[in-house]
């Protein structure tokens, strides 16, 4: 009869810590972050400017190169340099040329305010990151301490069942003698 109660109180402590691993590691993994990171950061410097005209921006600063975009005039184009008669623009990722034979395609933009509003929003993006990784740190340290309190939990229960586990084991050999 001992032997089958201690069988029962080993198998229930087993089962309830099976439990308890089951439900806290569906708990903690529910709790998920995602976070994109930039590679291949490129830093290109020019200024924005207006064309005056239609131009064509080809692969190579030839005439005879393919045609990949053309310009309608007044478009606003991203200018990296002007040189020998081709302007050298960025657009969608790489790199394009326009002819410009009588220095007349483009005019240069103010961007003072546009470099203002970048400013701002570089700092409100910053903001925005610094939040965003104070969370997840929060995040982190709150499944840290979840981890511990359930490890303290099952601890506890395994002691308690254990010690009363100990006290019948005790206490059945005096009715024995009885």
């Amino acid at each position: 009869m001992f032997t089958q109660f201690k069988t029962i109180k080993y198998r229930f402590i087993i089962l309830m810590a099976a439990f308890i691993s089951v439900l806290s590691i569906g708990y903690f993994n529910s709790v998920t972050a995602s976070a994109e990171e930039q590679q291949g950061n490129v830093s290109i410097s020019g200024k924005l400017a207006t064309l005056n005209s239609d131009a064509d921006g080809r692969e190579s600063a030839d005439a005879n190169a393919a045609v990949v975009e053309s310009f309608r005039a007044g478009d606003t184009v991203y200018m990296i340099d002007s040189s020998d008669g081709w302007v050298t623009i960025y657009y969608h990722s790489q790199y394009l040329y326009l002819q410009d034979t009588d220095g007349k395609l483009i005019s240069l933009n103010d961007t003072t305010d546009l470099v203002n509003e970048m400013e701002l929003r570089e700092q409100t993006d910053r903001a925005w990151i610094d939040a965003y990784n104070s969370q997840l740190k929060a995040m982190r340290n709150a499944k840290v301490w979840r981890i511990a309190i359930v490890a303290i939990i099952v601890f506890l229960i395994g002691f308690i069942v254990y010690k009363g586990v100990k006290q019948n084991n005790q206490k059945t050999p005096e009715k024995k003698d009885k």
